[in-house]
């Protein structure tokens, strides 16, 4: 049996990078924490309808990747971004650590909590633009290309 296809994951500041090892093959997205965050995400907390025309955004950038890579693949990061979203799940440590899709839909519940009006400092998570931008960037892109779980390489 043949092992999975490593998919690399490098959410950075101005773009979302996604690597195929075995082919060396980069799909960059303009999906920057930084960059897209802030072009996003106007208000600190997100509004709800900051957080509803993202989605649609992240989606439409996302999808095309869906008949790009290959299937059954095994979506791998050392990236900074993705670790402090292991770090706020409660799952970051010196190992790599599986951060499945569940737990990153739990992040994004509690940022769209506070969007909705929950008190911030009850909400548990940073509420700035590259926080919601990075948290709402993973969850589409596990979502919708379905990955389960990603490794987090610290």
């Amino acid at each position: 049996m043949n092992p999975a296809p490593v998919i690399i994951l490098q959410m950075g500041q101005q773009a979302l990078r996604v690597v195929e090892q075995a082919s060396g093959t980069v799909h960059t997205l303009p999906l920057g924490t930084q960059a897209w965050g802030a072009q996003a995400f106007r208000h600190n907390p997100p509004t709800p309808g900051e957080l509803e025309e993202a989605i649609m955004v992240v989606e439409d950038h996302v999808m095309p990747l869906l008949r790009r890579l290959p299937p059954g693949g095994d979506l791998q990061t050392q990236d900074s971004a993705v670790l402090e979203l292991a770090r706020r799940a409660g799952l970051a440590g010196p190992r790599p650590v599986e951060l499945p899709i569940d737990q990153v839909e739990r992040l994004f519940e509690q940022l769209s909590a506070v969007a909705l009006g929950r008190p911030v400092a009850s909400g548990g998570v940073p509420t700035d633009a590259v926080f919601a931008a990075a948290v709402l960037i993973l969850r589409e892109f596990m979502h919708h290309l379905g990955f389960t779980r990603l490794t987090v390489i610290p």
